[in-house]
């Protein structure tokens, strides 16, 4: 890979304050050839600079090269990008009190489950959430209280399901991004299992 001009990259990570955690990494690996060349960032660049504003939680990945010892480097790469602009987009939807509290991973995931089993017309107990998640029984009481609180959980009886504040303001199109993430990332999954299919048939 060709080396980027440091003209290219911003001059600090308060040109771009949403940059993934960590800086600047110089290396992907143990010599100069491994050199990462393309951050990871989520803001324009030239190569987003005319994609819609609403993809640009979707991280770029553009020429990034991973560490040959990571087994399934790439496909692991597109997965994890994934991840994270799904992540982002439930931040986006459902306000900053998701984000900001200090085990919002567990938040979102007790959230969704509640959102399935709502989807299911099972609405859910927490000793269910609990095993289900093999999550301690005192955290999903606690994060169910804090999503009453927030307004999007209701309790039925003993059980939970999600209220209608889920319906936020222009669902299909944020529903439509998060699918354009997947195939975006399947596509590209697709077309490395097919590379890697031609690179074994060529030696075997």
């Amino acid at each position: 890979m060709s080396r980027h001009h440091a003209t290219s990259h911003p001059k600090s990570v308060a040109e771009f304050p949403s940059a993934l955690s960590g800086g600047w990494p110089a290396y992907c690996g143990g010599d100069a050839e491994t050199e990462i060349q393309y951050l990871m960032i989520d803001r324009p660049t030239a190569v987003s600079a005319n994609r819609p504003a609403e993809e640009l939680d979707f991280i770029m990945i553009d020429g990034v090269r991973p560490p040959s010892r990571i087994m399934q480097a790439r496909e692991r790469l597109l997965l994890c990008r994934l991840y994270i602009g799904l992540i982002r987009s439930l931040h986006d939807d459902y306000g900053a009190e998701f984000a900001a509290d200090s085990d919002s991973a567990t938040l979102r995931t007790i959230g969704i489950y509640v959102f399935l089993r709502t989807l299911m017309c099972t609405p859910v107990h927490a000793s269910t959430i609990a095993r289900a998640l093999r999550l301690p029984k005192a955290t999903v009481n606690r994060r169910l209280q804090e999503m009453m609180k927030h307004g999007y959980v209701e309790r039925i009886g003993n059980a939970y399901r999600v209220t209608d504040k889920v319906n936020v303001p222009d669902l299909q199109s944020k529903l439509q991004h998060r699918i354009d993430m997947i195939i975006e990332t399947a596509t590209e999954l697709s077309k490395l299992r097919t590379l890697a299919a031609a690179a074994d048939s060529g030696t075997a």
